[in-house]
């Protein structure tokens, strides 16, 4: 997955903090607890979960959390994605399509893990994921976070 390296202990950690953001979704109408975490390029992890509101298109999904936790703390480049649900669940297109923005600051692939309650984990990438992303014209924009 060009030049990814993730260890199994650097995986492990990533599974277990999105498994505790999942434990901590604020779940109201769909009932659909999802956590995640990023694995940043200096190997820091930050999580994030899903957040329901009574008004559809309010609330939040954990992978954009996550990522948003990685970038209120300076992190903007991202080995990873980890999403725990009650069985293996890629992110939906939206997530994908955010994902695909922090892409575009190292033109790396990112790896797409999830794992379900019982261990069962599908692993792939943002690029298997979503072939065709949405590539931006503006990218002298993301010079300043690469």
């Amino acid at each position: 997955m060009d030049d990814i390296f993730l260890s199994d202990d650097i995986v492990a950690e990533a599974i277990k903090k999105a498994r505790i953001a999942k434990n901590n979704a604020f779940t109201l109408n769909l009932r659909f607890p999802v956590g995640a975490s990023v694995v940043t390029y200096t190997d820091k992890i930050y999580s994030g979960c899903s957040v329901e509101t009574f008004i559809s298109g309010l609330g939040t999904c954990a992978e954009r959390s996550a990522i948003n936790n990685a970038i209120s703390n300076g992190e903007y480049k991202f080995k990873a994605v980890v999403v725990a649900f009650n069985r293996p669940t890629f992110p939906c297109g939206v997530c994908l399509q955010y994902i695909s923005t922090f892409y575009q600051i190292t033109g790396k692939d990112i790896s797409i893990i999830s794992i379900g309650d019982n261990d069962n984990k599908k692993i792939s990438s943002l690029t298997q994921l979503l072939p065709e992303m949405y590539i931006s014209t503006h990218n002298d924009a993301l010079k300043k976070y690469s």
